[in-house]
C-alpha cells in the first residue's frame, strides 16, 4: 500500500506522506503479519490446500484494505476508484503468486533431482 500510495500519489496530486498516514501503513503491515501467521505458519490453518489458503489470505486482505480505505477516505468510495483499486489489487496479487508459483516448481524440481543424485549414489554404494 506505502509503495502504491508513493508511485500513485504523485499522479493524483499527492506531494508528501503525512505522519497519520505512515501511522495507518504500519498499523495495516501488523494486520498483514497478523493474517501470514494465521494462513501460512501452520499454527493456527493446519491442513490446507495452498492455493485455498493463499486465496483465502488475498480475499481477508483485500477486505481489511478496503476497510481502511473507508475508514480512512484513501480514496472516493465509488463505484470506479473501487474497480481500479480491485483491478490493481488483482492484477498485483496474480504477478506475484505467478513469480512465487514459479520459484516453487524451479526449486522443487531441483530438489527433486538432487535427492534422485544422492539416492543413486546411496545405492551404488551400498550395493557393493
Amino acid at each position: 500500500a506505502f509503495m502504491l500510495y508513493t508511485v500513485f500519489g504523485a499522479f493524483f496530486g499527492a506531494s508528501a506522506l503525512t505522519v497519520v498516514l505512515v501511522w495507518q501503513f504500519l498499523v495495516l503491515a501488523l494486520i498483514c503479519g497478523v493474517l501470514q501467521f494465521v494462513f501460512f505458519s501452520g499454527q493456527v490453518v493446519k491442513k490446507m490446500r495452498s492455493l485455498l489458503r493463499t486465496v483465502l489470505f488475498c480475499v481477508c486482505f483485500y477486505v481489511v484494505i478496503v476497510v481502511f480505505a473507508i475508514l480512512f477516505s484513501w480514496f472516493a468510495f465509488e463505484a470506479a476508484p473501487l474497480l481500479i483499486f480491485t483491478g490493481l489489487y488483482l492484477v498485483v496479487v496474480g504477478i506475484l503468486e505467478g513469480v512465487w508459483e514459479a520459484y516453487y516448481r524451479i526449486t522443487v524440481t531441483r530438489y527433486n533431482q538432487m535427492l534422485s543424485a544422492y539416492k543413486e549414489h546411496a545405492e551404488g554404494k551400498y550395493s557393493q
